[in-house]
């Protein structure tokens, strides 16, 4: 091996300079913004990379300047460069792309990037070869295509801590070093647990609600429950990471969202599709064991999640009642787990009230970040005009998925159930007061993007949700045998 400083050194961009991948986000960004034609095009083109990656970047140019770069990357170039080492970027994204980070970073002496042929793996490595010699160069990459360029070079370097590389490196007995961050355990899980919004699996509890308030304990439909909750966990989490794969773009410039895993590239986005796939097919099993019906539900919530992600969330109005069916979709599959009967009026009531939640979360984001030109920036079509159609809707949800209640209450399915209902009607006074106190926080600006993150947090909440479950359960009539 020869001494590194009197050669050039080489570096891979996409996941080993900077913390993404500029093709896969082309990707996404072309599926968001004409999902049917991207399909049809990558179909078309399936083995030819070079014309699917010039499609998808004539319609995308990655924001350089909220793209996270790899300070241990970047400082061990600086290192070299100090030294007096000549440094070159070379990519697989196309020219115009690397020349944009190359301007950007100004400690390069040059650049190379896909033009006429499609400059990954084997083109990568005869390309080096041809321009600099075989063993006259160190190269840092990071993945797999990367091997037989590491494998002509001088010295490889492994930008990221992937133990398969490292293995198959050492199997094929390439001398490598890595410059890679040893992040501990417990910090990849915290990730992991903040990209699959572990937090929000507290809203599939909604399956247990008709088993809950049909008053049906028994420990098989406790147990179907439970498997239901988990395919629902599952595939909401699966469905969480593909919406902020597409939405990576308008999170970065996000005032909030700028912090979630994808968008500051603690996960890249390979790894996220990898997880994201791995907890469909999870959920999938799960939802076999209770059968073909709850399968379907599954799997059209998964599908219109995606829609809504690519379609529907751009459409305002449309979007809340949107959010709101999904999770009148968890409250049917909850029924559907065990095979017990939802009623008219609880699929109404949860409509109309999580259409007041959907609703308050698009208040919320409204009046904290306070500027059309923003909200335009993180892709949302509201305007800041909307806030007084948005109140209209808030006290519509309120008053109509209250009257809902009332109505129930009244009804002799309410006194089958029930033993007092005109003290279980105490709950639609909670329910009142508790929207009108999460309201006030949405407007004044003190709520948390999300009023149900806000109400798990909030004492207050938590008070009013524990008086409403004491009632429920104190005025049941199993309570009579």
């Amino acid at each position: 091996m020869k001494d590194s400083l009197r050669l050039p050194l080489i570096v891979d961009l996409d996941n080993t300079l900077i913390r993404t991948d500029c093709m896969l986000e082309a990707l996404f960004y072309n599926l968001k913004k004409n999902f049917f034609k991207t399909i049809i095009f990558f179909f078309m083109y399936l083995f030819n990379k070079k014309k699917i990656k010039s499609y998808l970047f004539s319609n995308f140019c990655p924001d350089i300047n909220s793209i996270k770069i790899n300070k241990e990357v970047y400082n061990f170039l600086s290192k070299e460069r100090s030294n007096g080492r000549k440094i070159y970027l070379c990519s697989g994204s196309p020219s115009k792309v690397v020349k944009k980070f190359c301007e950007k970073l100004k400690i390069f002496d040059g650049y190379f990037g896909t033009e006429n042929i499609n400059l990954v793996g084997k083109n990568k490595k005869n390309f080096l070869n041809e321009k600099f010699k075989i063993y006259q160069y160190d190269y840092i990459g990071d993945s797999y295509s990367d091997i037989i360029v590491w494998k002509n070079s001088n010295q490889a370097i492994v930008s990221k801590n992937n133990i398969l590389i490292k293995l198959i490196l050492k199997i094929k007995k390439i001398k490598f070093i890595t410059i890679t961050e040893k992040k501990k355990i417990i910090s990849n899980v915290i990730n992991v647990l903040k990209l699959i919004r572990i937090h929000h699996w507290c809203k599939n509890i909604l399956l247990f609600l008709p088993i809950f308030l049909a008053q049906d304990f028994s420990i098989r439909s406790i147990v179907f429950c439970l498997i239901g909750f988990l395919a629902f966990s599952f595939i909401a989490s699966s469905i969480y990471i593909v919406n902020d794969c597409l939405d990576i773009q308008n999170d970065r410039v996000h005032p909030e969202k700028k912090e979630r895993v994808l968008a500051s590239g603690n996960i890249l986005l390979l790894d996220a599709m990898f997880i994201s796939l791995t907890f469909v097919i999870i959920s999938i099993f799960f939802s076999s064991f209770i059968g073909a019906d709850f399968t379907i539900i599954i799997c059209l919530y998964f599908i219109t999640n995606f829609l809504y992600s690519i379609t529907i969330k751009n459409l305002i109005i449309f979007d809340i009642i949107c959010l709101s069916l999904f999770y009148v979709s968890r409250v049917i599959a909850g029924g559907l787990s065990t095979n017990t009967f939802v009623s008219i009026w609880l699929l109404l009531f949860c409509f109309f009230f999580f259409l007041f939640l959907a609703n308050i979360k698009r208040i919320t984001e409204l009046v904290k970040i306070n500027s059309d030109l923003i909200l335009k920036k993180v892709g949302r079509n509201y305007l800041l005009s909307n806030i007084k159609l948005l109140k209209i809707i808030n006290i519509f949800a309120i008053v109509t998925s209250q009257l809902v209640l009332f109505i129930y209450f009244i009804t002799d399915s309410s006194s089958m159930l029930y033993s007092k209902s005109n003290i279980i009607m105490i709950i639609s006074l909670i329910l009142m007061i508790w929207t009108y106190y999460i309201s006030k926080k949405a407007f004044s600006g003190t709520l948390s993007s999300d009023p149900i993150v806000f109400a798990l947090k909030n004492k207050f909440s938590w008070f009013c949700f524990l008086l409403i479950s004491f009632l429920t359960i104190s005025q049941m009539n199993i309570w009579l045998f």
